[in-house]
């Protein structure tokens, strides 16, 4: 664990159902201060439900442990969570928090829906807006030089899947990542986790007792408003999901498979489809 503290930007651990951090280094710009707060808040939402545990806590984008580096029956890779990883990556992924003027989704996601009422999807702009920076991966650099051209019957063809796809990722959205769902992942992630550790959990002597009281108070401006309107004033009148079993061997391995498999048959169709334009250019 301690191998995972090059990076970690602070050090959670949970004691007797409280909660204390001890921070290493400051995040970009305030990422710690939500995620430390959304924890604070799974803890109101299931007091004493989670076991003794600690953690460190990457804020960066980019997955740090490799898994080409840790192979072998005994080679565990250190625990570290961070908000992303990849299937290179052993990265413990965690849900990340708006911190930028973005409202608690219980209320974003009523203005999301209404917004999509108030004008028609035929009706509407043809022009999307994307907050976040392309530097951060090779897709996202050729998304920016996605554009329709008057040489490619492509127009049409756009207009319907993405009007479904659309609609498809808007009822995902509403329907499964639902904060209650958020806050059950987060809660099977860090029990499942807590099983694995060896050792007791003790408070370090730098360590500070969270407390979300004292979090909102000493906010201000927006961060205040949107804390006070994502704290969660009592606790859940029901108990976390039920963690499916896991994966038997077999299952796994089908399921790899197929994912594998499907990928291969898009990048060939794509690899088809630009061949074709190549020869008739």
């Amino acid at each position: 664990m301690l191998e995972g503290a090059r990076t970690a930007h602070f050090r959670l651990i949970i004691v007797d159902g409280k909660a204390y951090v001890e921070k290493y280094k400051k995040s970009v710009p305030s990422r710690d201060l939500f995620t430390v707060w959304g924890i604070a808040q799974l803890l109101r939402l299931y007091p004493g439900r989670l076991p003794d545990l600690e953690m460190m806590f990457d804020c960066n984008d980019q997955p740090v442990i490799k898994s080409r580096d840790y192979k072998g029956p005994n080679a565990g890779p250190p625990p570290l969570f961070r908000y992303c990883s990849n299937r290179w990556s052993l990265d413990i992924v965690f849900p990340d928090w708006p911190e930028t003027n973005i409202k608690p989704w219980k209320h974003l996601s009523k203005g999301i829906k209404e917004g999509n009422k108030r004008v028609k999807w035929e009706d509407r702009v043809p022009l999307a807006y994307w907050k976040g920076t392309p530097k951060m991966a090779a897709s996202r650099r050729d998304l920016m030089n996605c554009n329709i051209s008057d040489r490619h019957n492509w127009g049409a063809l756009l207009y319907t899947q993405a009007k479904a796809m659309g609609e498809a990722s808007s009822h995902y959205v509403h329907e499964d990542l639902k904060m209650d769902y958020v806050y059950d992942y987060m809660f099977h992630l860090l029990n499942e986790y807590a099983r694995l550790l060896k050792f007791k959990s003790t408070i370090p002597p730098k360590a500070v007792e969270l407390c979300p009281e004292v979090m909102a108070c000493a906010a201000a401006g927006v961060w205040k408003k949107y804390m006070l309107e994502s704290l969660e004033e009592a606790p859940s009148d029901t108990i976390p999901c039920t963690l499916p079993p896991p994966y038997d061997p077999q299952a796994l391995k089908a399921f790899l498979d197929g994912k594998f498999t499907k990928t291969k048959q898009v990048e060939s169709w794509e690899n088809e489809y630009w061949d074709k334009q190549n020869v008739k250019q």
